[in-house]
């Protein structure tokens, strides 16, 4: 008995070390990639974000631009140029819209809910194709508190264009 406990004790411990290890070895390559891209696409052109939304607010788009450009450079599945690319993509804010968030009779409002949608094109540069995303068009919304007025707007588009510009990576970079 007592070498049978032995034996799994040290046997727990060998396993945790390898667990451990290959933990610590995973974080170190991982990528959001599902498959990899096609061997012809190895340069990209990030088209600035054209805001189509009636909206009016220039930072809304110059964040998403920035935004995507992080997301795709710090991913490394393409590298990014300024002319002459493998593939091309462009965004367009196509709709912001805001509601109530949550309201029941006889309260008032104190919190809004604000909706933006992304249309997403990707093209093929070398085979002269649109290459189809799944979704095409982005919806993320967020809520945010009333008596934080525009700061809690624009706050809520940050977070809406951030999780946005990384549904557009996975999308584009996945699934092949």
């Amino acid at each position: 008995m007592k070498i049978y406990s032995l034996l799994s004790n040290g046997l727990y411990k060998i396993i945790s070390v390898i667990c451990i290890l290959v933990s610590f070895e995973m974080s170190g390559c991982y990528s959001f990639t599902g498959g990899s891209l096609p061997d012809h696409l190895k340069t990209l052109y990030i088209a600035n974000v054209v805001d189509n939304s009636g909206y009016g607010v220039p930072q809304y788009r110059e964040n998403m631009s920035r935004l995507l450009f992080e997301k795709f450079r710090n991913d490394n599945s393409l590298k990014i140029v300024e002319s002459s690319a493998d593939c091309r993509l462009t965004v367009t804010i196509s709709s912001i819209r805001e509601s109530v968030a949550n309201i029941r009779p006889g309260e008032i409002e104190s919190r809004r809910k604000i909706s933006v949608v992304y249309d997403v094109e990707f093209y093929d540069n070398v085979k002269k194709k649109l290459i189809p995303l799944s979704p095409s068009n982005f919806r993320n919304e967020e809520e945010y508190d009333l008596a934080q007025m525009q700061t809690g707007r624009d706050n809520a588009v940050n977070k809406i264009s951030d999780r946005t510009a990384l549904e557009i990576l996975m999308a584009v970079v996945s699934g092949w």
